[in-house]
C-alpha cells in the first residue's frame, strides 16, 4: 500500500470500522477509472473514511475568481462509492466546502472548509471524516510541477538570441572582419621573404578602406532616415501586435495568456487597446503629412472613409472563416470592425476641425497649447465618453435594471442570470441580433451565462474612440514640441493624469470599485489605464529606439511598418503548417514552444518584407 492507502486504512481503523472494510479500501486501485490530465488540473481524490451507514458527504467547489458565485456541488461520497477521483483546476484559488449529515439529523450542514490553489498535475486526497469533522484534511499524494518552468526557459533562449544578435551587430558595426582580415595579411608580409605587399593585399587594403567609406556614408544616410521617421512608434505598434499573436495562438495556454474572464486584467487585455491607441498617434502624421502635400480636404475626407470600409469588411471576411460564413448567423463585431469605426469617427473628427494657426504658442498657456488649440475637439470626445457612460448607468435593461455591468450567469446568486454587460449586451441584442454578435464570450464557462454577448458591440465603440482620441493627443505632442524632454515630461503626465483617474474609478480593486477594469465593457477605468500604460511604454521606445539610439527596435518595428498584413495573415493562417500543428502532448511546454515559433515565423517574414521593401497598406 501506498502513504495514502496507509492512512486510509489507520483512518478507518481509528473509527473502529472492520478490519476487513478498512483493508478494502486502502487496497483499492485508485488509478482505475481516473479522468485523464489536462492543462491546468490535477487530481482530488475523495476518500470517505468513516462508515456512514445511510448518511452521505457532499463536496462543493467554487473558483475565487467567479466574483460573488455561489459554492457548486461536485461529488456525493457514500458507503457505496467511498473513493471518488475528480478533475480540479489550478489556474486560481478554489474555495472547498464539505457538507454531510450530523448523526441527529437529516440536514446537510457543512462540516468542513478552506481555500487553496492545487498546483498542476498534481494529486491530492481529501479524506472526509463526518463523524470527526477536526479529522478531515487535504494531504498531497504526488507533487505538482512548476508549469511557468517553460517560459523561463523560453525567455532565456531569447534572450541568449538577443545577446548573440547585439554582439554580430557590435562587431560587424566596427569592421571586425576587416581588421582580423588586416592582421592576417600583415602576418604575411612579415613572414614573407620579401616583405612588400602583394596585389592581393593592397587590393585588401584597398577594399577595407572603400568598406569604411561606404559604411560610414550609409550610417549617415540611416541617421537621415531616423530624424524623418519616428522608429519608436512601429516599434511599439510591432511589439503590440507581436504580442496579439501570441495571444490569439492561445500563448502557450496559459490562463495569464487569456483574456479576463470578466473584471480584471491579463496580458492578454492588453494589447488590442495599445494597437488602437497607436492607431490614434499615428493619425496626426498622416493627417499632417497629406496637408503638407496640399491634399484636398475632400480627398482626405474620401481616404479616411474608404480605409475605414475596407477594414469593416477584411473584418467581416475574417468573421466567416472556418465555416462560421452562414448569413443568418455572421458575427458583425469584430477587432478590425471595433478599429474601422473607431478609425472613422476620430479621423473625420481629427480632419474636419485642424486648427491651422497656433495662437497659444507665444502666450501665457503656451506650454498647454496642444490641448487648448484643439479644445472643441476634446469638448466632443468628453460628451462621447459621457454618452458611454449614460447608456451604461442609465439605461432601463428589461428584467435587468439600470446600472447592471456584471457577468450575469451565476453571479451576485444568479439574480441576473441573463444580463450579461447589462446595457452593452442589451444594445447589440437589440440592434444587431443575438444571432449576429459573439456566442461565446470569455465569461461564459466561468459565470455560465446562457446569453450571447459580444466584447467588440456597440456601446464599447464609444469609450474605445475616446481611447485613440488619447493616442491622437499623443500624437500632437510630438508635432508640436520638438525637444525630447519637453515630450517626454508630457507623456510622463498624461500616463499618471490617466492612471490616477483609472485608479480612482476602480478603487484600486479588481471588483469592489466603482467602475472595474473591464475589457468585455471597455469599461472608461479599462480605457484610461490602457492609456496610461500606452503612455509609458512610448516613453521607454522613444527614448531608448529615438533618443538614445540604444536599440534599431528590431524585429519589432519591422512587423509595425506592416502590421495589417501581419495581422490578417496570422487570422487566415492560424492552424496551418508551418506555423502550428496538432499537439503531441497536452503540456504548456509543446504549446509555448509552437505558439513562440508562430510568432517568430512572422517576424522572420516582417524582417524579410522590409528588407525587400514590401509594405501592404489600406
Amino acid at each position: 500500500m501506498n502513504d495514502t492507502s496507509n492512512l486510509l486504512h489507520s483512518y478507518c481503523v481509528n473509527f473502529g470500522n472492520n478490519i476487513d472494510t478498512c483493508n478494502e479500501i486502502a487496497n483499492m486501485d485508485v488509478d482505475e477509472h481516473k479522468p485523464k490530465l489536462k492543462i491546468d488540473t490535477a487530481y482530488l481524490n475523495i476518500n470517505l473514511t468513516e462508515a456512514l451507514g445511510e448518511r452521505y458527504a457532499e463536496l462543493w467547489m467554487q473558483s475565487k475568481e467567479c466574483w460573488q458565485c455561489p459554492l457548486q456541488w461536485v461529488a456525493t461520497v457514500d458507503v457505496k462509492k467511498p473513493l471518488l477521483t475528480i478533475l480540479t483546476n489550478t489556474t486560481h484559488k478554489t474555495v472547498l466546502s464539505l457538507r454531510a449529515q450530523s448523526n441527529s439529523s437529516t440536514d446537510v450542514k457543512e462540516i468542513w472548509g478552506m481555500e487553496t490553489r492545487f498546483g498542476e498535475w498534481g494529486e491530492y486526497s481529501l479524506l472526509v471524516s463526518p463523524g470527526m469533522a477536526d479529522d478531515t484534511r487535504l494531504v498531497i499524494d504526488k507533487e505538482p510541477h512548476c508549469s511557468n518552468i517553460p517560459i523561463l526557459a523560453a525567455f532565456a533562449v531569447y534572450l541568449m538570441l538577443a545577446g548573440l544578435w547585439i554582439v554580430g551587430k557590435f562587431l560587424h558595426r566596427h569592421q571586425f572582419h576587416h581588421k582580423l582580415r588586416d592582421c592576417w595579411q600583415t602576418e604575411r608580409l612579415v613572414t614573407a621573404d620579401l616583405g612588400s605587399p602583394s596585389a592581393e593585399s593592397v587590393n585588401s587594403f584597398s577594399s577595407t578602406a572603400t568598406t569604411q567609406r561606404w559604411n560610414q556614408r550609409q550610417e549617415g544616410h540611416d541617421h537621415q532616415l531616423t530624424r524623418t521617421r519616428l522608429t519608436s512608434l512601429d516599434t511599439f505598434r510591432g511589439l503590440a501586435l507581436t504580442i496579439m499573436i501570441f495571444v490569439n495562438y492561445s500563448g502557450g495556454k496559459y490562463w495569464f495568456f487569456r483574456h479576463s474572464p470578466w473584471n480584471g486584467l491579463t496580458v492578454a487585455d492588453l494589447v488590442f487597446p495599445w494597437f488602437m491607441w497607436i492607431m490614434g498617434v499615428s493619425m496626426v502624421f498622416s493627417l499632417r503629412s497629406q496637408r503638407r502635400q496640399g491634399t484636398p480636404w475632400g480627398q482626405v475626407a474620401r481616404k479616411i472613409v474608404w480605409r475605414s470600409v475596407k477594414l469593416f469588411v477584411i473584418g467581416l471576411i475574417l468573421n466567416s472563416g472556418n465555416g462560421r460564413n452562414e448569413l443568418q448567423s455572421l458575427r458583425i463585431p469584430g477587432v478590425l470592425q471595433r478599429f474601422s469605426l473607431c478609425y472613422l469617427t476620430i479621423g473625420l473628427l481629427a480632419h474636419s476641425l485642424h486648427r491651422t494657426t497656433d495662437k497659444y504658442q507665444l502666450r501665457r498657456w503656451a506650454s498647454a497649447r496642444d490641448v487648448l488649440i484643439y479644445w472643441l475637439q476634446w469638448l466632443l470626445m468628453v460628451a462621447v465618453l459621457a454618452a458611454y457612460i449614460c447608456f451604461t448607468f442609465l439605461l432601463e435593461v428589461p428584467g435587468c435594471g439600470k446600472g447592471y455591468i456584471g457577468p450575469g450567469g451565476i453571479s451576485e446568486g444568479g439574480h441576473y442570470l441573463n444580463c450579461t454587460g447589462g446595457a452593452a449586451g442589451y444594445i447589440d441584442r437589440l440592434v444587431l441580433g443575438e444571432n449576429h454578435i459573439y456566442g461565446h464570450n470569455t465569461a461564459q464557462s466561468l459565470y455560465q451565462d446562457e446569453v450571447a454577448y459580444d466584447p467588440e458591440g456597440i456601446l464599447g465603440s464609444l469609450s474605445s474612440a475616446f481611447l485613440v482620441f488619447l493616442g491622437v493627443q499623443a500624437g500632437r505632442i510630438l508635432v508640436t514640441y520638438s525637444t525630447h524632454g519637453g515630450r517626454i515630461v508630457r507623456f510622463l503626465a498624461w500616463a499618471l493624469f490617466t492612471g490616477s483617474l483609472a485608479l480612482l474609478l476602480c478603487g484600486a480593486s479588481q471588483n469592489d470599485g466603482w467602475i472595474p477594469i473591464n475589457k468585455n465593457l471597455w469599461s472608461v477605468s479599462y480605457v484610461l489605464s490602457m492609456a496610461s500604460t500606452a503612455f509609458l511604454l512610448l516613453i521607454f521606445c522613444y527614448y531608448i529606439v529615438d533618443v538614445k539610439q540604444w536599440w534599431s527596435g528590431a524585429p519589432f518595428y519591422q512587423a509595425g511598418m506592416n502590421s495589417i498584413f501581419l495581422y490578417v495573415g496570422s487570422e487566415v493562417l492560424h492552424g496551418y503548417l508551418p506555423w502550428t500543428w496538432q499537439a503531441y502532448t497536452e503540456s504548456h511546454a509543446e504549446y509555448l514552444a509552437m505558439h513562440l515559433w508562430g510568432t517568430s515565423l512572422w517576424l522572420i517574414l516582417a524582417a524579410y518584407m522590409h528588407s525587400a521593401k514590401i509594405y501592404f497598406v489600406l
